[in-house]
C-alpha cells in the first residue's frame, strides 16, 4: 500500500547517496519543497477564496465530504502505481500530472462552461487536496529513503520550514497578484508553472543519487506482501494496535486542523464582505499562520525534539492547541467584538499549523520506523493516503450536524475541536507509550525464558517421538527431559520401550533413567543387561539401575567390583556406595582407593567419576591428590567432581587451577559450584583486599554468574562505585547475567558510574578529534582513545542493563556499537524514549560519535566542559594525567608518541616500541578484531618475531602444527607443491587452524619477498582465549571468510 521503494525495511536498505553528493541533497530537496509549496499554496488560496466567496461556510463543510469520498478513491488508484514503478518516477508523474491540471482548472472557471464553472471551486479544492497530500507523502517517502530514522528529525523539519516559506510567499502574493492578473482564478495556472521547476529539479536529485526511475521498487523477500490491498492494510491496522494508533493519531491530527480551519474561515466571512477583502485576509492569514509555524520549525521543531523526544513531539501541539480554545471561550465570554475574536482564532491556527508542521508530521515519519516492513509499508499508506482524506469527509459530517445548531458565534465549533484536541492529545501520549514498545520489540534480542511445556496436540507429540526413535543418544535424551519437565504420565512407559532400543547409546540413556525411577519391572532387565554380552557403555549404566532396583545389591553386584573393564568395576563401586549401605561401603572402599592410587590414568579418572556420582560433602580428601595429578584429563574428571562434593577445604586448589590453560574452564565452573565458600574471597577481591593476582580476581568474578547463592549478588553491587578497570567491568557483567535490578539505594550509584562512563568516553572522543594518525607511535595512541571510547561506551550499556531491560539496551549498544546507519538510528530512538534529562543528551552525545565525523564541539562543551587541545597538549594530557587517563596502556603509548613528537627527551625503552609496533600489527588482523588494546599488548609482549628470507617455506604440508603466524611485512605464498591457493600480506594470519585443532598442515607457506612474522603457539593462545573467546570467534570468521572465497574461487 505504502511507498515500498523506501518503507521495505527488510527488503532493502536506505538508498543512501553516493559520497561526496550528500552536502548537495539537502539543498535540492529543499528547492523542491519550496516549489512545491508555493504551487499549492497558490492553489489554496485561490481556491478557498472562491469557495467562500461564492458558498460560504456551507461550501467548505460540503467540500470536507467531497474530499472525504473522492480523494480515497484516487489513493487506491496511487497505491497501483506504487506497487509498479518506482519512487521517483512516481513522484515525476504525480508532479506533471497535477502541473497539467492547472491550466485545465482555469479554463473550467469561465462562465462559458455553465455548471463547471460553478463547481470549479470545488474541483479546485479536491486538486489541491490530492496534490498536497501525494507530493507530501512522496517527499517524506523520499527524506526517509535517504536519510536513516534519526537523522530524519532534524532534517525533516528543514524541508517542512522551506515549504513554509514558500506558503507564507504564495499568502502574500495572491491579492496582488488577483489585481495584476484581474481576477483570482488567473492565478491558478501559475501553480502548475511552479510544479513544472520542481519536476525538473526532483530529476537532477534523481541523477544525483544514481536512482533508476526505469525500475520498479525491489519487491519484499515474502511474496504475500507484494501486494497491499485496502481490505489488507485495513485488517492490518485492526490486527495491530500500535498500527492503530498511528492511523488514529494522523486522522484525529488532520480533523482538527479542518475543524480549526472552517471556524476561522467562517469567521471571516462574517467579518468580510466583499471578494477582495477575503482575498486578502486569506492570502494574509494562510501567510501568518504559516511564518509563525515556519519560525516555530526553523528554530525550535528539531532542537526540541532531538533533546525532549517524541514525548513533545506527539503531545506538545494538542497541550498548546488546547490552551488557545480555552483563551478563545474566555474572550468570547468577556464579549470581544468579531474582529479581535478572529485574531485569536488566526492565533491558535498558528500553534496548531506550527506544532503538526514542526513536531508531528516528523513525529509521525519516524513513528512508522519500528514497523515490520509489510506492516510499515500498509500503515503509511492507508494512514496518509486514505486517512488523512477520511478526515475530510468526517469533518464535513461533522460540521454538517453542527451547522443545525450552530449559534452565529461558532462556539459549538470552537468546542468540539477542543474535543477532538483532547482526543487528539490522548492518541499522542498513547502512541509514545507504544512507540517505546514497538521499538524494544525491534530491537531486543528474541530469547524464551519461562515456557509452559505442553505436549497435549498431536503434532508436538509427534515430533517427540519422532526424536525418541533416532539413534542419537543426545537427541533421545532431550527429549526424555522435556516428558519428564512436563510430567507426561507416559514418560516411565518411554523409559522402558527404550531398554529394547536396537542402539546401544539409547539402551544406555534408558538405563540412567531406570537409575532415577527405580521402577518395579527393572530389576531382571537390568540384570540380564549387566550379565548378557553388552557393550561396556550399556552394562555400565546398567550396573547403577541394578543397583537401585536389587533387594540385596551388595551380593548381587559385589562380584563386579574384580571385573575386567574398569568402568564396570566403577560402575559397581559407586552402586555400592550409593545404594548398598555400610556393607556395601565395606566391600566396595578397597576397590575405590585402589583405583585413586592406581597407576592408570583411566583408572584415576574412574575415581573422580565416582566422587562426582556420590557427591558426598565429607568424602573429599580423595579428590586433593587427584586435583595435583600430572595427568590433565584426571584433574579434569577432579573438577567436575568439585562441584558435585563442593567442599570448601578445595577452593586452594581450585583457584590454583584457573591458571593453567587446559583446565581453567573446568576449575571455573568448580568455583561456581563451590558456592558459599567462594564469598569471602570475592568480597576481598570487591573491596581490593584480595592477595590473589588480578587476573585471578577478574576470572573468579566472571564465574560467580554462575553461583546460585543469593548472597552473591549482594557482594557484586559492593563494586559498583569502582573506578573503570577490568575488574569492574567483569563485576558489571556478573551484575547482568544475575538479573540484578538497580534499587532506590544503588540507583544513584548506577547513575552516577554511567555519568562518570560518559565522560571519559567523551574525553576520548575529543582526544580521537585532536589526534592525527601520523606515525606508528600516533596511530597507536589513536587506537588506545578509542578502545578506550569503546570500553567506556560499553560499560555505560553495561549499567544501563541495571535500570532498565537487559534485552532492550543491550540490544541497543550491539546496533549502536556494530549495527547499519539505520540500526544506530533505531538504537537511538530507544535511548531517547527510555532515558530521561541529562542523562539522555550526554549518552546521545556520545553514542551517537561516529568516527569519520567530528564531534559537535560546542555540545560537548555544554554537557561536558570539553574543549579541543590541539594534538601536543593532548599527548602531554594523556601521558602525564593519571586521573583523566588511568588505563595504563593509553599513557605507555602517549609518553612514546611524546617522544617521538619531540615533547619529552625520555625515550621509551626498547620492548616498549617494539610492543608497541606489534600491537599495531596485531590489530590489522582480523582476528584480533574483538580484542582489548591491552590485551592485544600482552599478546604481543608473548609472541615471537621471526624473519623469513624469500623462497624459505616455514610451514610444510603435512606437519603437525602447533603455532599460528601473523604477516607484520612481506608477502607469503600459501600452496601444496606447485598449486597456488592464495598471496596473504600484512594483516594476514596463517597456520591459524593448529592454535584450534591441532593435526598435519592441509598446505605449505612460502615467503614471496623478506617476511617478518609474528608467532603465537597454541598454549598461549589457549591462555589468551580462555580468558577472551571472542579470539576463537576471530578465528572462526577468517576460516569462515576464506572458505567462502575457496568456493567462489572452486
Amino acid at each position: 500500500m505504502a511507498l515500498r521503494a523506501i518503507l521495505c525495511g527488510s527488503a532493502m536498505q536506505h538508498q543512501l547517496p553516493p559520497r561526496g553528493t550528500e552536502s548537495r541533497i539537502l539543498p535540492l530537496l529543499a528547492a523542491d519543497a519550496f516549489l512545491v509549496g508555493l504551487s499549492f499554496g497558490l492553489l489554496y488560496n485561490a481556491g478557498y477564496t472562491l469557495l467562500v466567496y461564492r458558498f460560504g461556510s456551507g461550501g467548505l463543510r460540503l467540500a470536507y465530504i467531497m474530499a472525504g469520498v473522492l480523494v480515497p478513491m484516487v489513493s487506491l488508484g496511487f497505491q497501483a502505481l506504487e506497487e509498479r514503478i518506482s519512487i521517483f518516477r512516481l513522484s515525476s508523474t504525480t508532479k506533471l500530472t497535477f502541473a497539467l491540471a492547472a491550466p485545465i482548472l482555469f479554463v473550467l472557471t469561465f462562465p462559458r462552461f455553465g455548471w463547471l464553472s460553478v463547481v470549479a471551486p470545488f474541483i479546485i479544492m479536491l486538486t489541491h487536496t490530492m496534490g498536497a497530500l501525494y507530493t507530501f507523502m512522496l517527499r517524506g517517502s523520499i527524506a526517509a529513503e535517504l536519510y536513516d530514522p534519526r537523522t530524519l528529525k532534524g532534517v525533516y523539519p528543514r524541508l517542512t520550514a522551506w515549504e513554509m516559506i514558500a506558503v507564507v510567499c504564495a499568502g502574500l502574493a495572491v491579492a496582488p497578484l488577483s489585481q495584476l492578473l484581474g481576477s483570482v482564478e488567473a492565478i491558478v495556472p501559475l501553480s502548475g508553472a511552479a510544479l513544472i521547476g520542481s519536476l525538473l529539479i526532483g530529476r537532477h536529485l534523481q541523477h544525483l543519487v544514481g536512482a533508476d526511475s526505469h525500475q520498479p521498487a525491489p519487491p519484499s523477500e515474502d511474496k504475500s506482501h507484494h501486494s497491499h490491498s485496502a481490505v489488507a492494510s485495513l485488517k492490518t491496522l485492526v490486527s495491530n494496535r500500535y498500527a492503530m494508533l498511528v492511523f488514529l493519531y494522523q486522522f484525529l491530527a488532520f480533523s482538527t486542523s479542518l475543524l480549526l480551519q472552517y471556524v476561522v474561515y467562517s469567521q471571516a466571512q462574517r467579518v468580510f464582505v466583499t471578494q477582495a477583502e477575503l482575498t486578502q485576509f486569506i492570502g494574509l492569514a494562510k501567510s501568518l499562520v504559516t511564518a509563525g509555524a515556519m519560525l516555530f520549525t526553523f528554530l525550535a521543531a528539531g532542537y526540541l525534539l532531538l533533546r525532549y523526544g517524541m514525548l513533545a513531539g506527539l503531545g506538545g501541539g494538542p497541550a498548546l492547541i488546547s490552551i488557545g480554545i480555552g483563551a478563545s471561550f474566555a474572550a468570547a465570554a468577556l464579549g470581544v467584538s468579531p474582529q479581535v475574536f478572529l485574531g485569536i482564532l488566526v492565533a491558535i491556527q498558528v500553534l496548531e499549523y506550527g506544532t503538526y508542521s514542526g513536531f508531528a508530521k516528523t513525529s509521525v515519519q519516524s513513528a512508522f520506523q519500528p514497523l515490520p516492513a509489510h506492516e510499515r509499508e500498509a500503515v503509511h499508506g492507508f494512514a496518509q493516503g486514505i486517512g488523512i482524506p477520511l478526515s475530510y469527509g468526517f469533518s464535513g459530517l461533522v460540521l454538517m450536524g453542527l451547522s443545525r445548531v450552530d449559534s452565529a458565534e461558532g462556539g459549538y465549533a470552537v468546542g468540539v475541536a477542543l474535543v477532538f484536541t483532547l482526543a487528539y492529545a490522548a492518541a499522542g501520549v498513547l502512541l509514545f507509550r507504544a512507540y517505546g514498545a514497538q521499538l524494544r520489540t525491534s530491537l531486543s534480542r528474541r530469547r524464551i525464558d519461562g515456557v509452559d511445556l505442553v505436549f497435549s496436540d498431536a503434532s508436538t507429540r509427534e515430533v517427540l517421538h519422532r526424536l525418541l526413535d533416532t539413534p542419537d543418544r543426545w537427541q533421545v535424551r532431550a527429549a526424555l527431559d522435556l516428558m519428564h519437565e512436563a510430567g507426561m504420565p507416559d514418560y516411565e512407559t518411554c523409559v522402558q520401550e527404550l531398554t529394547a532400543s536396537p542402539h546401544p547409546g539409547v539402551r544406555a540413556e534408558a538405563f540412567t533413567r531406570v537409575e532415577e525411577l527405580k521402577p518395579d519391572w527393572a530389576e531382571p532387565l537390568a540384570r540380564a543387561a549387566v550379565n548378557g554380552h553388552e557393550p561396556v557403555e550399556v552394562r555400565q549404566a546398567a550396573v547403577g539401575a541394578w543397583c537401585a532396583t536389587s533387594e540385596d545389591p551388595v551380593a548381587d553386584v559385589a562380584p563386579l567390583l574384580t571385573a575386567h573393564e574398569p568402568q564396570i568395576r566403577a560402575a559397581a563401586v559407586t552402586g555400592l556406595f550409593l545404594y548398598g549401605g555400610i556393607n556395601g561401603i565395606l566391600h566396595a572402599g578397597n576397590v575405590f582407593n585402589s583405583l585413586v592410587a592406581s597407576t592408570d590414568p583411566a583408572d584415576r579418572r574412574h575415581a573422580a567419576d565416582i566422587l562426582a556420582r556420590l557427591g558426598v560433602r565429607s568424602f573429599y580428601q580423595p579428590l586433593i591428590p587427584l586435583l595435583h595429578d600430572h595427568d590433565s584429563e584426571v584433574q579434569l574428571a577432579a573438577l567436575r567432581a568439585v562441584r558435585a562434593v563442593a567442599h570448601p577445604a578445595l577452593l586452594p586448589e581450585v583457584i590454583a587451577l584457573t591458571e593453567p590453560a587446559h583446565t581453567r574452564a573446568e576449575a571455573l565452573a568448580a568455583l561456581a559450584g563451590l558456592g558459599q565458600a567462594v564469598l569471602p574471597e570475592l568480597t576481598r577481591i570487591v573491596n581490593q583486599n584480595s592477595a590473589l593476582p588480578p587476573h585471578t580476581c577478574v576470572r573468579i568474578v566472571r564465574a560467580s554468574p554462575r553461583m546460585e547463592q543469593s548472597g552473591v549478588t549482594a557482594v557484586l553491587v559492593q563494586g559498583l562505585p569502582r573506578p573503570q578497570g577490568e575488574l569492574t567491568t567483569a563485576i558489571l557483567h556478573a551484575l547482568v547475567a544475575r538479573g540484578y535490578r538497580a534499587d532506590a539505594a544503588t540507583r544513584p550509584q548506577v547513575l552516577g558510574a554511567i555519568d562518570r562512563r560518559m565522560s571519559r568516553a567523551a574525553l576520548a572522543v575529543m582526544a580521537l578529534h585532536d589526534l592525527s594518525a601520523d606515525g606508528p607511535m600516533l596511530r597507536a595512541l589513536v587506537s588506545a582513545a578509542h578502545d578506550s571510547y569503546v570500553r567506556s561506551v560499553e560499560d555505560a550499556f553495561l549499567l544501563l542493563s541495571l535500570l532498565h531491560s537487559q534485552d532492550e539496551v543491550q540490544g541497543v549498544r550491539r546496533r549502536m556499537l556494530e549495527g547499519t546507519q539505520r540500526d544506530r538510528a533505531l538504537a537511538a530512538e530507544l535511548l531517547d524514549v527510555i532515558l530521561t534529562g541529562p542523562l539522555r543528551q550526554r549518552m546521545l552525545a556520545v553514542t551517537e560519535h561516529r568516527d569519520d565525523r567530528p564531534p559537535e564541539i560546542e555540545k560537548y562543551h555544554e554537557l561536558f566542559g570539553l574543549r579541543p587541545l590541539g594534538a601536543n597538549a593532548r599527548v602531554n594530557q594523556i601521558a602525564n594525567n593519571p586521573e583523566l587517563w588511568p588505563q595504563q596502556w593509553p599513557r605507555i603509548c602517549a609518553r612514546a608518541a611524546a617522544w617521538s613528537l619531540g615533547l619529552s627527551q625520555n625515550k621509551p625503552e626498547d620492548s616498549v616500541l617494539t610492543t608497541i609496533e606489534r600491537v599495531l600489527a596485531l590489530k590489522t588482523a582480523e582476528i584480533f578484531a574483538g580484542i582489548p588494546d591491552a590485551v592485544l599488548a600482552h599478546i604481543a609482549s608473548i609472541v615471537e618475531e621471526i624473519d623469513v628470507a624469500p623462497r624459505e617455506t616455514f610451514i610444510h604440508k603435512g606437519e603437525l602444527g602447533s603455532c599460528m603466524y601473523t604477516i607484520r611485512e612481506g608477502l607469503v605464498l600459501i600452496h601444496d607443491g606447485d598449486r597456488r591457493f592464495a598471496e596473504l600480506g600484512p594483516g594476514e594470519v596463517v597456520g591459524e587452524m593448529a592454535v584450534l585443532d591441532p593435526q598435519p598442515r592441509s598446505a605449505s607457506a612460502t615467503a614471496l619477498e623478506d617476511t617478518v612474522l609474528l608467532r603465537l603457539d597454541k598454549e598461549a593462545f589457549d591462555s589468551v582465549m580462555a580468558d577472551h573467546p571472542s579470539l576463537a570467534q576471530g578465528v572462526i570468521a577468517v576460516l569462515c571468510r576464506r572458505l567462502r572465497s575457496g568456493l567462489q574461487d572452486g
